[in-house]
């Protein structure tokens, strides 16, 4: 029974190499399962983790005879090349200056010669 099995798998691939059609439509199938089964929700992830997928396994399902090198570039969970973001050695920090005030303090002395008055002192009476 195992000997007919594998020998209906072998013409399945065979038909399926043969025809341009039926093979781009094996791959797209093949992605579209991935992908799918790489998108569960959070609950469900750990009774089907993707990781322990094997994909020639389920290429060879679609009729495969490997999973397709063009799409394994583009599978969730591979490391992908982020741009670098890090900051360039030669720049240097900004440094900010900040006025310091006091807790206790209203902040309207400052005001005053922001906006052209003159900070008077007053006399104790």
């Amino acid at each position: 029974m195992e000997d007919c099995a594998t020998a209906l798998q072998t013409l399945y691939e065979k038909e399926v190499y043969e025809e341009n059609e039926l093979h781009q439509n094996a791959k797209d199938a093949f992605s579209s399962y991935v992908q799918s089964y790489a998108s569960y929700p959070k609950n469900i992830r750990h009774i089907l983790p993707f990781k322990s997928l094997h994909l020639g396994h389920i290429a060879k399902s679609f009729c495969l005879s490997e999973a397709p090198s063009s799409l394994n570039a583009a599978l969730p969970n591979q490391k992908y090349s982020r741009p670098n973001f890090k900051k360039k050695p030669d720049c240097k920090p900004v440094k900010r200056k900040f006025q310091t005030i006091s807790e206790y303090d209203s902040g309207l002395s400052s005001l005053g010669s922001d906006f052209g008055g003159k900070n008077k002192k007053r006399k104790k009476h």
